[in-house]
């Protein structure tokens, strides 16, 4: 298996029986042992193949130039730029630009940092607010319920005084 010697070799068909079949009938299969003698040719599925060949071509002298005409994509990314010498007044100015877009990073994320800080400020606040109200308009219906409480007993007490007062009219006049 996998190996290249080994389709090498042809096979060849060989009859065998084989018992078991239906109502003890013998049924036959064919087996392909390879055979003992190596060919010439190979046979396959599509009929006899015949031994492979190696032919060696001739390249160019030169396989720099063949590269150089038709370079593959990743040799082409490789490819040195036609570029000028660095100085030292370029490298300068490369870092100052590299300096300003890093300060104008940290600019926006310092003002996106403010600008949410304010946003759970202002949340925070309208949140306090809110229960500051709900405590005022609790305070409110307490407030509001304790008079209205004390107005009923009031009522309750002068109710009394009255029925009192003419309880003692009525023994009185008796």
């Amino acid at each position: 298996m996998g190996c290249g010697s080994s389709k090498a070799t042809s096979a060849t068909d060989v009859k065998v029986a084989n018992s078991g079949g239906k109502n003890g009938a013998s049924e036959k299969a064919t087996a392909k042992i390879p055979p003992t003698v190596r060919d010439t040719t190979r046979t396959s599925i599509h009929g006899e193949i015949p031994k492979p060949v190696a032919f060696e071509v001739a390249l160019e002298t030169d396989i720099d130039s063949i590269l150089r005409k038709n370079p593959p994509k990743r040799l082409q990314r490789l490819e040195p730029l036609n570029t000028t010498p660095l100085t030292a007044e370029m490298l300068v100015e490369k870092q100052i630009l590299v300096e300003a877009r890093k300060n104008k990073a940290l600019e926006r994320r310092a003002k996106s940092a403010r600008k949410s800080a304010g946003q759970r400020k202002k949340i925070l606040t309208t949140q306090e607010d809110e229960l500051k109200n709900k405590e005022n308009e609790i305070i409110q219906q307490l407030d509001s319920a304790g008079k209205n409480r004390t107005r009923e007993t009031e009522k309750i007490i002068e109710k009394q005084k009255h029925i009192e007062e003419r309880g003692k009219k009525a023994r009185e006049k008796v």
